[in-house]
């Protein structure tokens, strides 16, 4: 199943029943992706973004809120531009590897704790 919203360069999806997220994540579509995050119930779920091509400090506070507002919310298979900015802010173990206790945490690829 894929449920799709573009707003510009963001393309905000449902796919298979995981919410994906693509593009570019800035200023210009930080309100829209907040009101995304929320429409989704209070209960355990990953957000893909693995194709994220772009990513700044306000799509971060984005994450954060609906991380918040959902602490069994995840966010899965972060692309190389989101990674940077949750490794330098010191937010990639909070928003990506938290969650439910069942849940392997993610190793970026050449982290020398990375063994999959």
């Amino acid at each position: 199943m894929l449920r799709e919203h573009t707003l510009g360069a963001l393309v905000l999806s449902v796919i298979d029943g995981r919410p994906t997220v693509e593009g570019c994540c800035d200023a210009s579509n930080a309100d829209a992706l907040e009101a995304w995050l929320a429409t989704f119930d209070v209960e355990p779920f990953d957000v893909d973004l693995s194709h994220v091509r772009s990513f700044d400090t306000i799509s971060l506070a984005v994450l954060l809120g609906a991380r918040r507002c959902n602490q069994f919310l995840r966010f899965v298979n972060p692309s190389e531009a989101v990674c940077s900015v949750l490794e330098v802010t010191g937010n990639l173990e909070y928003l990506v590897n938290e969650g439910t206790a069942s849940r392997k945490p993610f190793r970026p690829a050449g982290d020398p704790l990375f063994h999959g």
